[in-house]
C-alpha cells in the first residue's frame, strides 16, 4: 500500500468534513473575497474525487483472490437488478421525500409484493439507497431521493441495465473468427437488437433510447468538463477580437464558457445535428452591448468549412461517431487549406482520448477511460476514444504539395497528467532547392 495514500486520505476527509460542517454559514460568507462559495464547493468535490479514487485503489489492493471478486461482480449486479426493479415499478416515486410511509402502503401504491419490496429495499440499503427508520417502514435517503428529484438518474440506470449491460455480454458473439462470416462487422449491440440495426439508427429513431443514452454517458463524460477547463487557461485574450469557431460541436457550453472569461471573441459554434448526444435546444445569448457573443450555424461533419479567416478552429469529436478515426482524418484534410493559407492558424484537436500507457493518471481514471471505450466498441463496433499516437499519426498523415500538418503543442488536464488536446498548425516543408544546387555543383 502506497504510503502517501494515508495523508492524501486524511487530507481529504479533512476538507470535505471542513465544508460539510461549515456549508450552513457559506452564504453569509459569500461576500468575503477569501472564502468564496464556489471555492469551497470545488474544494469539497475535489476532496470527494480524491477520497473516491483512493477507496477504488484499496479495494482494488485488497482483492486478493478470485473468490473475493466474484462476490464483488455478484453485488453489483444485484444492486443493479434492484435499481431496475425499482424503476420499473416506479417504486421510489411513492415514497415521500421527507417523510416515512409503511412499506406496505407503498407496496399496495406500487402494485408490488410487499416482501419482496422489503426485500429489495434492504438490499440497496447497504449501500446508501433507501432506509428502514422503523420497523415495517421505508424512507428515501439523500442518495436515493436523486432517482426522484432528477429522473435522468433513473434513465441513466434503465440504460445500463437494459441495454449496456446485456450488450456487454454478447461481446463473444460479435467477435469475429478467423474464416467465420458469421456476424462480421456487427456489433454486440446489433447481435442483440431485434432487427439488426446499428445503436446510432435506434437512437435517431427512438427519442426514449437516445434519452436513456445521454443520461448514462454524461454520468461519466468528465472528459467534456476538463476540455473547457484547460481551453479557458489559454491566453485567448492576446488574439482580442479574432475569431474562433468551434466545429462539429454538440453543445455551446464550451463556447459560452470562453465567452464568459474573454467577451471579446468572435464566437462561433457549428452544431452537428447528427450528433445523438446532444442538447434538445440551444440558445444564443447576448451581451451587454446588444452583440451577439454566440454566433449558431448547422454544419455537417465531412462538409466544406463556410469560415476560412478564423484564428482558431476546436474539433472536439463529442457524442457518437461510426468511424472516429474516419471523421478526423475527414475534418483535417478539410480544414488543411485553411491553415497552409495563414500558418498563424492553430487547431485545437480535442476528441476524446485514452491515457497514455505508464502515464501518472491514477489506475482508477484509466480503468474508467478504458472501460467507457469498451462500451462504446460493443454498442457502435468503434471506441469513443483514440489513443494518443494514433491521434497524432492521423494529424502528421495530412499534407499537401508544400507542407503538412504538424503538433505544435500538448494541452494537459488541469487535474491529471493526461493529455486531452493537441495544437495544430501546418508547417511548409524545408526548401531544398538551394541545397540540392550545391549538391549538383559538388
Amino acid at each position: 500500500m502506497d504510503s502517501t495514500w494515508s495523508g492524501e486520505l486524511i487530507a481529504a476527509a479533512k476538507t470535505l468534513s471542513d465544508y460539510c460542517t461549515s456549508s450552513d454559514s457559506l452564504h453569509q460568507s459569500a461576500s468575503s473575497p477569501h472564502s468564496r462559495p464556489s471555492d469551497r464547493i470545488e474544494e469539497a468535490i475535489e476532496a470527494r474525487r480524491k477520497i473516491l479514487s483512493i477507496a477504488s485503489r484499496l479495494q482494488t489492493t485488497l482483492l486478493a483472490n478470485p473468490a473475493d471478486l466474484i462476490q464483488q461482480l455478484s453485488g453489483q449486479l444485484q444492486l443493479l437488478a434492484c435499481l431496475k426493479w425499482l424503476s420499473e415499478f416506479q417504486v421510489l416515486a411513492c415514497i415521500p421525500l421527507h417523510n416515512s410511509l409503511l412499506i406496505k402502503e407503498v407496496a399496495d401504491v406500487a402494485g408490488v409484493p410487499e416482501q419482496q419490496l422489503r426485500r429489495v429495499m434492504r438490499a440497496v440499503a447497504t449501500v446508501g439507497i433507501l432506509h428502514e427508520p422503523q420497523a415495517g417502514y421505508i424512507a428515501h435517503t439523500p442518495l436515493s431521493a436523486q432517482f426522484v428529484t432528477n429522473l435522468r438518474n433513473l434513465d441513466a440506470v434503465t440504460f445500463l441495465a437494459s441495454t449496456v449491460a446485456p450488450t456487454a455480454l454478447h461481446m463473444a458473439q460479435a467477435t469475429g473468427r478467423p474464416g467465420s462470416s458469421s456476424n462480421k462487422n456487427k456489433s454486440a449491440y446489433a447481435i442483440l437488437s431485434e432487427t439488426g440495426s446499428s445503436f446510432l439508427d435506434d437512437c435517431k429513431q427512438n427519442p426514449r433510447l437516445q434519452r436513456q443514452w445521454t443520461a448514462f454517458w454524461q454520468c461519466g463524460a468528465d472528459s467534456s468538463e476538463e476540455i473547457v477547463l484547460a481551453l479557458t487557461a489559454l491566453n485567448w485574450r492576446a488574439l482580442g477580437t479574432a475569431k474562433v469557431v468551434d466545429v462539429c460541436a454538440d453543445s455551446v457550453k464550451p463556447a459560452e464558457s470562453l465567452i464568459a472569461v474573454y467577451p471579446s471573441l468572435q464566437m462561433t459554434v457549428q452544431l452537428n445535428s447528427e450528433v445523438v448526444l446532444s442538447p434538445p435546444k440551444v440558445k444564443a445569448d447576448s451581451n451587454r452591448n446588444g452583440r451577439q457573443e454566440v454566433t449558431l450555424e448547422n454544419r455537417l461533419p465531412g462538409t466544406p468549412q463556410p469560415i476560412t479567416d478564423a484564428a482558431v478552429y476546436i474539433l472536439r469529436f463529442a457524442g457518437l461517431w461510426s468511424d472516429m478515426s474516419a471523421c478526423i482524418l475527414a475534418e483535417l484534410n478539410i480544414h488543411l487549406a485553411i491553415l497552409a493559407a495563414n500558418q498563424s492558424r492553430t487547431l485545437l484537436l480535442a476528441p476524446p482520448l485514452l491515457p497514455e500507457h505508464g502515464q501518472a493518471v491514477g489506475p482508477e481514471l484509466e480503468a474508467k477511460a478504458r472501460l467507457q471505450d469498451l462500451c462504446l466498441h460493443q454498442l457502435t463496433n468503434d471506441g469513443a476514444a483514440l489513443e494518443l499516437s494514433d491521434l497524432v499519426d492521423l494529424v502528421i498523415s495530412v499534407h499537401d504539395h508544400r507542407g503538412s500538418l504538424i503538433v505544435v503543442n500538448r494541452l494537459h488536464s488541469n487535474k491529471t497528467a493526461a493529455v486531452i488536446a493537441l495544437a495544430v498548425k501546418y508547417a511548409p516543408y524545408p526548401d531544398l532547392s538551394a541545397t540540392t544546387l550545391l549538391s549538383d555543383l559538388s
